[in-house]
């Protein structure tokens, strides 16, 4: 695993961008683990200025599955679908991720047998800077 986000991180480099995006090793490591990334099959409409909207079934779909599935978005999932019109694709969404699952993923992958000690100072590092909750 270490060797393809190696080559992830290349790939960058030589494309003249001097970084990664940190949502990338995840996406690699979903295609190994697919169990990390709750994706779901959608269809999305992409208007001529780019912007995209879930289409309608998908939208309806995905709402039909709150609170288990779509957390993440559920602000949008529960306002009325959006109707706007162009070329519609079909993808794969995700949904949400195992957070604690995959950053000790990534960091194994990564660091080898620091990766464990590494994730857990990731997590509480992220669990100390979330904002409290009303």
């Amino acid at each position: 695993m270490a060797a393809l986000f190696i080559r992830h991180l290349e790939a960058w480099v030589q494309s003249g961008i001097p970084c990664t995006i940190l949502h990338d090793p995840l996406t690699v490591l979903s295609a190994h683990t697919p169990d990390l990334v709750d994706f779901a099959d959608v269809d999305l409409v992409v208007e001529d200025s780019g912007w995209t909207s879930l289409a309608e079934a998908s939208h309806h779909t995905l709402r039909a599955g709150l609170p288990d599935r779509g957390k993440v978005i559920s602000g949008y999932l529960t306002a009325p679908p959006r109707a706007r019109g162009g070329a519609v694709i079909s993808c794969s969404l995700s949904l949400d991720t195992d957070d604690e699952r995959a950053r000790h993923a990534i960091a194994t992958a990564l660091l080898g047998e620091r990766g464990p000690g590494v994730a857990a100072a990731w997590g509480a590092f992220n669990r100390a800077r979330e904002e409290p909750k009303p």
